[in-house]
């Protein structure tokens, strides 16, 4: 019980001791506070008065930043009106340009439609040839056997011949010299061309074996432009003939003077000359302008 007792006094007096520096401890802290509350008052005293003496300034900024954003806002709805304006004219050619490639492609379709009828058109030329090719064959061939008939009539003596039939009228365009028909056609073929052309129109280009024959085929003639006749030397170099075959002979002629001459080397072909409605020659490749006179037998 005394031993008791004993640690009872001794842990009392170091209660009283411990608690007599907690009192102290918090004394000083009671202080330390204190002077920390001080100190904190007086920082807030100078932010206030900081803060006091920024205002007019973050004022100043607060108003010009509003007055920037005014003017931007006021430059933003000036762009805007600006792109709708753009818009609206891009929406207007748009739409210009889908109009445009309607009508193009209706123009395409009605074209299309077109050259579909020119095409069975043509397909109908061409299957009305096709027909009509048997019965040129045939008109061919019968000229053939006529110029081979006219052939051997030139080689018979001239009492073996038979007469040539003139036609009672000439054809439309004709006009009638001596019995025969003459036409005259402004057209631009070779020698050889013009020789066919009048071929497959029954006759011959035209062969002035005199002074009158001569005279009224130069009637005929547009002195704008030169003409075939009927003469050539394409057999034998300076051999004239006639197209039926007859020689030209020392008999009547209107060669220009100095001619015949083969300056070129392959003149073979005789030509009225526009000019002077005198005698030239001329290449079979010549393509000449003008007037041809046919003979029609």
């Amino acid at each position: 019980m005394s031993d008791l007792k004993m640690t009872v006094r001794k842990l009392d007096r170091q209660t009283k001791g411990d608690l007599k520096d907690l009192k102290l401890s918090v004394n000083k802290l009671d202080q330390k506070t204190t002077d920390d509350l001080s100190g904190l008052k007086l920082a807030f005293n100078k932010s206030d008065q900081k803060t006091t003496d920024d205002l007019p300034d973050l004022k100043l900024a607060f108003n010009k930043l509003e007055k920037k954003t005014t003017d931007d806002l006021s430059d933003l709805k000036l762009s805007v009106s600006k792109l709708d304006t753009k818009i609206a004219g891009i929406q207007a050619n748009v739409s210009d340009w889908i109009h445009r490639q309607q009508k193009v492609k209706e123009d395409v379709s009605a074209k299309l439609v077109e050259n579909e009828k020119v095409v069975n058109n043509v397909a109908a030329s061409v299957t009305q040839l096709t027909k009509s090719g048997l019965e040129r064959e045939k008109i061919l061939q019968r000229l053939e056997k006529l110029e081979d008939n006219m052939k051997n009539k030139q080689d018979k003596p001239e009492k073996e011949r038979a007469p040539i039939r003139l036609p009672a009228t000439c054809p439309g365009g004709y006009r009638k010299y001596r019995e025969v028909c003459y036409k005259a056609f402004d057209v631009k073929k070779t020698f050889s061309e013009s020789s066919e052309t009048c071929r497959a129109d029954g006759g011959t280009l035209a062969m002035p074996r005199d002074a009158g024959i001569d005279d009224f085929l130069v009637s005929l003639m547009n002195q704008k432009f030169d003409f075939w006749i009927g003469l050539h030397d394409k057999r034998q170099e300076g051999k004239w003939e006639w197209i039926d075959g007859t020689a030209l002979g020392t008999g009547y002629n209107r060669w220009r003077s100095g001619k015949p001459y083969n300056f070129w080397g392959n003149e073979y072909c005789a030509l009225y000359y526009k000019l002077r409605s005198s005698l030239l020659q001329a290449s079979n490749r010549t393509p000449i302008y003008g007037k041809r006179p046919r003979l029609q037998s």
